[in-house]
């Protein structure tokens, strides 16, 4: 019996070669296309109602504003109470970064600033454009005080909005605020 084992494996491959050969060679002469006599095939439609699918964010680089988006980077809105923002199409990580760059560009200072809740407090005094001269710097109007405001970034699905606050948390609606983020949406553009 011990003969007879190990011939076997051997005996079984040689038989599955010659019933796996003979079926393919079979099958070789039945397989002829005639390539010249294949038609045309109409033109793929597109149904009406298939939508782009949506894109994947895992390869855009950080700090940079989607290109294959038509909307802009940073755009002022009006929340339901009239209030001004800054809409960002970031999420929070991105945006917050973006927001402490652009402050840091223009002329708002940074006084603190809290991650893990999405506030920088800043210093913030409208200026004209031109600054005053000798005397109209002491006879004329006064430099505006420096006011405190923050800034609260939060992440609405994906995207991010910029508001502003009063040094104490609640919305601020002066016109002050909104010239605030306007000088922030001419860094972030």
């Amino acid at each position: 019996m011990k003969l007879l084992r190990p011939c076997f494996p051997a005996a079984a491959i040689i038989v599955m070669t010659v019933l796996t050969t003979s079926c393919s060679l079979s099958k070789i002469k039945d397989d002829t296309v005639d390539y010249k006599s294949a038609g045309e095939m109409p033109p793929l439609e597109v149904p009406p109602d298939l939508v782009r699918p949506a894109t994947d964010d895992r390869y855009v680089i950080p700090g940079v504003a989607p290109q294959n988006s038509g909307a802009p980077y940073a755009t002022m809105i009006k929340s339901n109470d009239g209030m001004d923002m800054l809409a960002i199409n970031d999420p929070f990580d991105r945006a917050w970064r973006r927001v402490g760059l652009a402050l840091d560009h223009s002329t708002i200072t940074i006084e603190d600033r809290d991650r893990g809740k999405g506030i920088y407090r800043v210093k913030y005094a409208e200026s004209d454009s031109a600054p005053p001269g000798f005397f109209s710097g002491l006879f004329g109007k006064k430099k505006a005080a420096d006011q405190h405001y923050q800034l609260l970034i939060q992440e609405v699905t994906m995207k991010s909005q910029v508001s502003v606050l009063d040094k104490d948390g609640k919305a601020e609606k002066s016109e002050a605020a909104s010239h605030l983020l306007a000088k922030l949406y001419e860094q972030l553009k």
